[in-house]
């Protein structure tokens, strides 16, 4: 059995190429929110499901991978992971929170497997 870092590292080089593409052709920071959320988000959390890794050393490695984006989005990288992840209905930046949505794609195929004949 794998720790599932190898899928999680496999994960942060597609932020890096991201992050590397949008260096070299600059976005206004709206544009590259809508990227980040539309491109990027679901890039990097397709297959979670099927990673098997402690959430604390997930959000550690995504938490740095913010760490190197906030600039390019116009923040200041050193808001701390709270605000990072608070809605923006109190003031915070609403950025995927991946140990949730890890925890919640485990829910959801438990539940859609739960009753079925195998």
């Amino acid at each position: 059995l794998g720790n599932g870092v190898t899928h999680i590292e496999v994960m942060i080089k597609k932020g890096d190429k991201w992050v590397d593409c949008l260096r070299r052709t600059p976005l206004l920071p709206r544009d590259a929110w809508l990227s980040f959320n539309i491109e990027l988000y679901l890039a990097m959390s397709y297959g979670l499901v099927s990673v098997v890794i402690d959430p604390k050393k997930l959000g550690k490695l995504v938490q740095d991978f913010y760490y190197t984006v906030l600039p390019l989005l116009g923040i200041n990288r050193c808001i701390t992971r709270e605000w990072r992840m608070l809605s923006e209905r109190y003031q915070g930046l609403a950025m995927p929170n991946y140990a949730v949505d890890y925890f919640a794609s485990k829910v959801f195929l438990l539940l859609s497997c739960w009753l079925l004949s195998t």
